[in-house]
């Protein structure tokens, strides 16, 4: 029996159906808990390492390594170390690509913890001499979306559209 997603006292959305060990198959977002930052009036940061990310490359059909790193500077709520930990290991059996997976995982500790800054990134195994870093930082999804106001602003002012390679070189490189 599954009842509604309730906010417990710490403001996180909690589930009361149990997903058992053996069926975590999927990342679901109900495994991430979360508890009160104890000082929320201090900015710190926390970092956490996981090395034994697993998943299974749609292209290729196999289970793919990678290294998580996972920094935040909380705001109200922190992440339960434990629970961070089950819900990327849910990922051992998903099936997609490693930049869906990690703005995936962006997205759902967001949603979680509202953090001050996130960053999440993956760095997987090298193979036939390629490696693979994906980075999505909360200073980079703030840089675009202050680069799309303004290029909204500029396309109604000059009526012309910024050519992608110029809104990306802006991007990239801060030029204005």
């Amino acid at each position: 029996m599954t009842e509604d997603l309730k906010p417990n006292t710490f403001g996180c959305n909690i589930s009361f159906e149990k997903v058992p060990n053996t069926q975590y198959n999927q990342p679901y977002t109900n495994i991430l808990e979360c508890f009160p930052n104890e000082f929320p009036d201090r900015p710190y940061a926390i970092k956490i390492d996981y090395e034994d990310f697993s998943f299974i490359q749609p292209s290729t059909n196999l289970h793919n390594l990678a290294v998580i790193e996972i920094s935040y500077v909380p705001q109200k709520l922190c992440l339960e170390t434990e629970s961070l930990s089950s819900y990327l290991f849910a990922y051992k059996d998903h099936e997609d690509y490693l930049e869906t997976i990690v703005n995936t995982i962006y997205q759902d500790i967001c949603n979680r913890i509202d953090p001050l800054h996130l960053q999440v990134k993956a760095e997987l195994d090298e193979r036939e001499g390629i490696g693979l870093s994906i980075v999505v930082d909360s200073d980079y999804v703030n840089a675009m979306n202050n680069l799309i106001r303004n290029q909204q602003k500029e396309n109604i002012e000059d009526d012309k559209p910024m050519a992608n390679a110029e809104f990306l070189d802006k991007l990239l490189n801060g030029k204005e």
